[in-house]
């Protein structure tokens, strides 16, 4: 499990992988269900392990993301736990869109 210093060490400038995309969308999914699907629930359970299986840990933005998504699969549902584990997670998917939406505006001379 990365802490605080792995994702230091990180560079934000490192090119996301196809796993840290894959994570960020199935952390994005889990916290944005309205409607609980059980079907759902556990694609994206194996979204998730599968994409930190997979993940090289370069980007520090996607390791802050790896970070929570191994709180979330470590935690049980409906637990305060769970909820920190969440919270936690919404802010660095915030941070994370945040930095793609910059890159982006770059890319495009908005910024």
């Amino acid at each position: 499990m990365a802490d605080a210093s792995d994702i230091q060490r990180a560079d934000p400038s490192a090119p996301l992988t196809p796993a840290d995309h894959a994570l960020a969308h199935a952390l994005s999914i889990h916290l944005l269900t309205v409607i609980e699907d059980k079907g759902w629930t556990e694609i994206v359970r194996d979204a998730l392990q599968g994409a930190i299986q997979r993940r090289s840990g370069q980007n520090s933005y996607a390791e802050s993301l790896d970070t929570c998504a191994r709180a979330i699969l470590s935690s049980q549902p409906r637990t305060a736990q769970r909820n920190r584990a969440d919270m936690n997670a919404r802010n660095a998917l915030v941070i994370f869109h945040q930095w793609r939406l910059g890159l982006a505006l770059e890319k495009q001379g908005d910024c």
